[in-house]
């Protein structure tokens, strides 16, 4: 992914479908301060997400979150702070994922969560 995406300032809205990236892209995208809407349809290859991925302040204000990925097995925790304007969490076809994330009871904003064809995490990992 390019570095610049990460400073484009007046971004509200990004759709990213089977780029099959090895480096997770929210390491560049929570600093983006206008970012309101993110999609990853199969945008990121790894197993595994963990703090850095989501740290305090990061994504300001992000209010909707879709993460589609059949790779994902592990999101271990977000630090608190992180996703602090967050209105909608939608999973889709993770179905390997074993949980949710520590520090997600953090975000006070979350009004809606989907998760859709994502057995392990429904039946507790």
């Amino acid at each position: 992914m390019p570095l610049w995406l990460g400073s484009m300032e007046n971004l509200t809205r990004l759709v990213m479908a089977s780029s099959h990236l090895s480096e997770n892209p929210t390491t560049i995208l929570q600093f983006l301060p206008n970012l309101k809407y993110l999609s990853m349809f199969h945008a990121y290859k790894g197993k595994r997400m963990e703090r850095e991925f989501f740290r305090a302040g990061g994504f300001p204000k992000l209010e909707y979150l879709k993460i589609v990925s059949r790779n994902l097995v592990e999101w271990t925790e977000m630090e608190e702070g992180a996703l602090p304007c967050l209105k909608q969490l939608y999973f889709w076809n993770c179905m390997r994922l074993m949980g949710l994330p520590e520090g997600l009871q953090h975000v006070a904003t979350l009004q809606k969560w989907y998760c859709l064809m994502c057995m392990e995490i429904l039946l507790g990992g």
